[in-house]
């Protein structure tokens, strides 16, 4: 690759006002390491940015994993947050009394929220990586942020591209519109909250052994919807009329409303002819009321 520079272990930087010790910690604006040799103020000076370093830390007890601060006027390191970003996380424990603490350097982080609990099993955002542990530190207010990730997808019918959340399903990056519209894709096209109700059915639950029943169902008969109907009976074997019915229609049920009986046995079980059912008895039921279901 042309433009590589070198591999970034270790950088030359200018010593800082007062010079430099070979180990100091060398802080320069979003830049640190450790000083490989020492180097007067001004000076140009090698330091380390990769491995586990052995560093002066103040009188705090220090867990595995915590983030730890560079404090530039005591030249120690510590858990407490100052005016500085982080800048390390401890690589091993170190109990209070202890004079240094094992260390990894991490991308500078700056600090955030109401500080560190020491309490309890938490979750910590630190060197742009998530680290969970008990009895580790908790972060408040805007130390730890929602991002919506950005889901780009190929520009097809059923994708919308380069879509990202904003709460709203007609509005994808204002491609919602365009891309799904111009496949076909619209709301209009979806059920209304009557037709959501209906879709519940009125027997059971709807499923593939309790299907709905459609005009051209053969259980329904003749092909054509079902009916229900009265009609008035003849005085003898003839037509009695019946407007609706259809030939071919099954006579599914009759009910005699004036003697409240089942009277079925006394009419064509199947219709013959147009808006008529034929009466096959011959007694006078022209006085008589009948309720009908054809199908």
């Amino acid at each position: 690759m042309q433009n590589f520079i070198q591999s970034g272990k270790v950088l030359s930087l200018v010593a800082p006002a007062g010079g430099v010790k070979s180990g100091d910690f060398v802080v320069v604006g979003g830049l640190h390491g450790f000083a490989i040799t020492d180097a007067a103020e001004g000076a140009i000076v090698s330091v380390s940015r990769e491995g586990v370093f052995s560093a002066p830390k103040a009188g705090v007890e220090i867990h595995q994993g915590d983030p730890l601060f560079f404090d530039p006027v005591a030249k120690l390191f510590t858990t407490v947050e100052g005016d500085d970003d982080c800048r390390a996380m401890a690589a091993e424990d170190a109990a209070i009394d202890a004079a240094t603490v094992a260390l990894v350097l991490v991308t500078p982080i700056a600090p955030g929220g109401d500080g560190y609990d020491p309490d309890g099993t938490t979750i910590d955002l630190v060197a742009d990586r998530l680290h969970v542990k008990a009895g580790g530190h908790t972060h408040s207010g805007g130390e730890v942020t929602t991002a919506v990730a950005e889901a780009t997808h190929a520009a097809s019918a059923d994708t919308a591209t380069s879509a990202t959340s904003a709460g709203n399903a007609d509005t994808l990056d204002g491609e919602h519109s365009t891309a799904f519209a111009a496949a076909g894709h619209t709301h209009d096209d979806l059920p209304s909250a009557d037709e959501k109700d209906a879709l519940a059915g009125t027997n059971g639950t709807p499923s593939s052994t309790n299907k709905y029943v459609t005009d051209s169902d053969p259980r329904l008969g003749g092909g054509g919807p079902g009916m229900l109907a009265v009609f008035t009976g003849s005085n003898g074997a003839g037509p009695c009329s019946l407007p609706g019915a259809t030939v071919g229609m099954n006579v599914e049920f009759v009910l005699n409303l004036t003697d409240e009986s089942a009277d079925g046995s006394k009419f064509e079980s199947t219709i013959t002819v147009v808006d008529q059912i034929q009466q096959t008895d011959a007694g006078d039921l022209s006085t008589k009321h009948f309720f009908l279901i054809g199908g």
